[in-house]
């Protein structure tokens, strides 16, 4: 997997959870409700309203479920990359560059990381596993 892939899960994230905010906006927003004059069935006919209401067809919604969909497809694809890592040191490495966010230095990483590992060593690992 691409260094760019990987380091665009943070923002697949945040992409996700405003879509779905989003969405459920729409969907609070997206019932219609309207009344119209009807009549009974048998004599004398008499004219009465009847109130109808249902779910609105949006567009617009469609298209951000299309879009939430293939964003969780982005981001259990970068998941299942690393969850297929050989070995966890090689895992923590990769989360903490490209999966959590932050702006962590190499040396800290390695500190998080743990054992003997030097920010040089960190920053190899990555670039052997996140190349362009």
């Amino acid at each position: 997997m691409d260094r760019e892939t990987l380091e665009e899960y943070p923002y697949i994230v945040a992409d996700i959870n405003d879509l779905e905010a989003e969405i459920r906006r729409l969907q609070s927003e997206s019932f219609a409700f309207d009344t119209v004059r009807g009549s009974t069935p048998d004599y004398p006919y008499t004219s009465h309203p009847i109130s109808i209401y249902g779910a609105q067809d949006s567009q617009e919604l469609k298209a951000l479920q299309y879009r939430l969909a293939n964003q969780i497809a982005k981001k259990r694809e970068v998941e299942k990359f690393v969850d297929s890592l050989p070995n966890e040191k090689i895992r923590r490495v990769v989360r903490y560059k490209a999966l959590s966010g932050e702006p962590w230095t190499w040396e800290e990483i390695a500190r998080m990381v743990g054992g003997n590992l030097s920010g040089e060593g960190a920053r190899m690992i990555y670039r052997k596993v996140a190349k362009k």
